[in-house]
């Protein structure tokens, strides 16, 4: 079922686009946007994933785990690091999200991984990534307004934006979580029935 729906939310998507530009101008409708803005798809790509990999089905692991399937992965999310990734622009995120789910998969499996993610700093950025996500646009919008430079080309400026954006997020979003995520976090895991590999771990 959640196959079907996942697969039935991509080609309505993809029909709704298909009309806005065959009788819309190409200009972007409501239905669109509010399938675009969700992304309901995207989540249901990630939880088909999880339920395959429940199954142990063995196209879908035999698929996500071949070298040379992670590898297109891993040149995908190096591309989309520079901004340089695209294939169908109304598809790309769903497409982003299959490379994503190929990666993660890739994890699971140490002598299949291309790239080992097992590291403490990913283990700390991973903990911190919701205050990450949230805070982000925060710093970005306010730094704008607070620093100003008399010639706003120099590379030199965009470099120490870039730092100083980098470590104000990183800081903000640690503080989030030491001070107001991790007690949540140790709440649930008090009245947890099951509880997660990452759970069991300390926070």
């Amino acid at each position: 079922m959640t196959v079907l729906i996942c697969a039935g939310l991509i080609l309505l998507k993809t029909a709704i686009r298909i009309y806005d530009i065959q009788y819309n101008n190409g200009n972007i409708g409501l239905a669109y946007s509010i399938l675009h803005t969700t992304r309901f798809q995207c989540m249901l790509i990630g939880a088909v994933g999880a339920i395959l990999y429940f199954q142990q089905n063995k196209w879908f692991l035999m698929l996500t785990n071949n070298y040379f399937v992670q590898s297109i992965a891993w040149l995908a999310i190096v591309l989309a690091a520079v901004n340089q990734f695209h294939i169908i622009s109304f598809l790309d995120n769903e497409i982003f999200c299959v490379v994503t789910l190929v990666v993660i998969i890739g994890q699971i499996k140490t002598e299949k991984r291309i790239v080992n993610l097992n590291h403490p700093v990913f283990d700390f950025v991973g903990k911190i990534s919701y205050g990450i996500y949230v805070i982000h646009p925060l710093v970005i919008f306010y730094l704008a307004k607070a620093i100003h430079f008399s010639n706003s080309q120099l590379p030199l400026n965009y470099l120490i934006i870039y730092i100083v954006v980098f470590i104000a997020v990183i800081s903000i979003a640690y503080l989030s979580y030491k001070y107001f995520e991790k007690p949540f976090l140790s709440l649930k895991l008090k009245y947890s029935i099951v509880r997660s590999s990452s759970e069991r771990n300390k926070h």
